[in-house]
């Protein structure tokens, strides 16, 4: 998919949150296919230990166009927000 036409991008960093990631996937999910050729969508979990994966999977089979990322360590709170930030800033920028 090209990033050519996205006008909004929604960089969702997480951790250990999955009921709370859940009711917000399930929201956008409700509204992303109908925008997907102007969306993008990336989630960024930050070493979650909870059933984060499992809930971003079932997201992604609803959208298929986002994206999920998963640290392989616990970055910090601050960290994760750095990494999505500069993931979000690579993504935008084609590098």
């Amino acid at each position: 998919m090209s990033k050519e036409g996205k006008i909004l991008s929604l960089t969702i960093p997480t951790y250990n949150r999955a009921g709370y990631l859940k009711r917000l996937l399930d929201s956008i999910s409700r509204q992303a296919i109908e925008v997907s050729s102007y969306l993008e969508i990336i989630i960024i979990d930050n070493a979650s230990t909870d059933n984060t994966v499992e809930v971003v999977n079932d997201f992604i089979n609803k959208v298929p166009f986002a994206k999920f990322i998963k640290n392989d360590s616990n970055l910090g709170m601050d960290g994760n927000f750095k990494n999505a930030l500069n993931l979000h800033l690579l993504n935008i920028s084609g590098c």
